[in-house]
């Protein structure tokens, strides 16, 4: 009993035992529990705070990155402010010099204006000089004959005195036969007189073989003048007919009236140069020739011809009317009929006469092939030298200058070759209604009778090629409507000597009434030669055409 009350007892223990480790597992199990639960808290307070410094670290650097920004942009800003205020001290600085140079510019201006007057009032004073040179010598040619007038007088008196004296010691017969052989001397002294003036008139009325050559004074950069006139003077159709004129007035044709007399002093001065000063004065009227500057021939060469066939038009200074459709093979072509009248009309000075000419231009319409035609008048050819050599020859950098040829012939081709409109220079077609592709052939419907031609080298930078050109000279194959041979004699060439056509030397070669060649260059004069001889680089080229 004992035992098993023991055994009870035993059991109860283990019970109890049992029952306080269950408490005991299930209070280590809670407290380990909360323990997790409290390390689960304290973990996640670690994440909210490290989520919250990184939130704040992102804050900090937005702020930090915003505040770069401002700053690189406040930087930006000043560098733009400093930019600014560099650019306005460069342009003031850029003003300042622009004015300077603007200063400068009319510095010159004045400068040149100034130089200009300086230089009418010392042409005026050399003219007053020359003047008063030329009227000494004019005075004392004036006094001896004058003296020699008187002498003549007193001789005549003094011989009237002896022989009255001896007439009245000698008989009546005598005296007869003295006065019979002293009115013979006198008539046969009046004869000759009456010879010499007769001669003298048709001199004036006429140039011809006995004529000298005379040079024309340089009274001021004025070669290029002088060659002008000299070439033109030689023309001798223009300078007979002008001759011809009477009763000219001056205020009216001052232009031709200059011209005519230099023409005169030329022709009967004693001198063997004579000063073209009033000439000289009338161009000075024109601004482009006005002062002591040098100038272009060819620039005088067209306001000659134009002022004059002006003022002769505006007087009614006409010539025989001369028609020119007796020179033209058809009148078929459309617009013919009215450039012949309106050529025609033109032609009723000796200007219009000798230097008119008349070109085509034959453009067509690449998309229609409408074809029109127009003609214009024309004085001067102008060959553009430097583009025909580029068209002939394609190794053009490795000819040497001295290598440069071309022949005048190749200067006509060039003329007439076709000429293309595309792009932004295309022509307008009347009949598609607006500006189409196109092709333009341009040639001479009629040369004149004197053709004048220009080497066209550039005005500055010269090309530099020889050109070739004959004395006798066939166009025959570039005019169209012609019924003659088109044969044409050189008779004269104004030659450029230096780089630029407006500076250096220009000078006058020139075939004499005579038929020999002389060198004009101013006042001085070379040769006479049989042919045409090269002296400087031809500029213009003076032809006649063959009757």
């Amino acid at each position: 009993m004992q035992n098993q009350s023991n055994n009870e007892q035993n059991s109860k223990k283990d019970k109890k035992d049992s029952n306080s480790i269950d408490i005991k597992s299930e209070q280590i199990k809670n407290i380990i529990k909360d323990d997790n639960k409290n390390e689960k808290k304290e973990d996640k307070k670690q994440d909210k705070n490290e989520v919250e410094n990184e939130i704040e670290m992102e804050k900090e650097k937005k702020e930090k990155e915003e505040k770069e920004k401002k700053e690189k942009e406040k930087e930006i800003v000043k560098e733009k402010e400093i930019e600014k205020e560099k650019g306005k001290e460069k342009g003031k600085e850029i003003g300042k010099e622009k004015g300077k140079e603007i200063e400068k510019e009319k510095g010159k201006e004045i400068e040149k204006e100034k130089g200009k007057e300086i230089g009418k009032e010392k042409g005026k004073e050399i003219g007053k000089e020359k003047g008063k040179q030329i009227g000494k010598e004019i005075g004392k040619e004036i006094g001896k004959e004058k003296e020699k007038e008187i002498g003549k007088e007193i001789g005549k008196e003094k011989g009237k005195e002896i022989g009255k004296e001896l007439l009245k010691e000698k008989d009546k017969n005598l005296k007869n036969n003295n006065n019979n052989i002293n009115a013979n001397n006198i008539k046969k002294k009046e004869n000759k007189t009456n010879l010499k003036k007769e001669e003298n008139k048709k001199l004036i009325l006429e140039i011809n073989e006995k004529v000298p050559p005379r040079g024309l004074n340089n009274i001021g950069a004025t070669c290029y003048m002088n060659s002008v006139l000299q070439c033109f003077y030689h023309i001798y159709e223009l300078s007979n007919e002008l001759l011809k004129l009477k009763n000219i007035d001056n205020d009216k044709l001052p232009m031709t009236s200059a011209y005519i007399n230099v023409v005169k002093n030329l022709s009967f001065s004693p001198k063997n140069s004579i000063s073209p000063s009033q000439f000289k004065d009338i161009i000075s009227n024109n601004e482009i020739f006005e002062g002591i500057e040098a100038n272009d021939s060819k620039t005088l060469t067209l306001y000659v011809l134009d002022t004059i066939n002006e003022e002769l038009n505006d007087n009614k200074i006409i010539i025989e009317n001369k028609k020119i459709s007796n020179r033209i093979r058809t009148l078929n072509e459309k617009g013919t009929e009215r450039i012949l009248k309106f050529f025609n009309s033109q032609k009723n000075t000796i200007i219009g006469d000798l230097f008119d000419g008349v070109k085509t231009s034959k453009y067509t319409c690449l998309k229609c092939k409408d074809i029109s035609i127009d003609y214009q008048l024309f004085n001067i050819i102008n060959f553009p030298i430097e583009q025909v050599f580029y068209e002939i020859h394609e190794n053009k950098k490795k000819i040497k200058d001295k290598d440069k040829i071309i022949d005048i012939k190749n200067c006509f081709m060039n003329e007439e070759a076709p000429k293309y409109f595309k792009d932004n220079n295309k022509i307008y077609c009347d009949k598609c209604k607006k500006e189409e592709d196109g092709m333009s052939i341009n040639k001479i419907y009629m040369a004149p009778k004197i053709m004048i031609i220009f080497l066209d080298r550039g005005m500055y930078n010269r090309f530099k090629c020889n050109v070739l050109f004959p004395e006798e000279l066939t166009i025959s194959k570039f005019e169209e409507k012609t019924n003659d041979k088109g044969k044409y004699n050189l008779i004269g060439v104004i030659e450029h000597l230096g780089p630029s056509s407006m500076g250096g030397h220009f000078i006058a070669n020139c075939r004499h009434f005579d038929g020999n060649w002389y060198i004009f260059s101013d006042s001085s004069i070379s040769g006479p030669s049989k042919n045409y001889k090269k002296y400087g680089e031809p500029y213009l080229l003076f032809y006649r055409r063959e009757d």
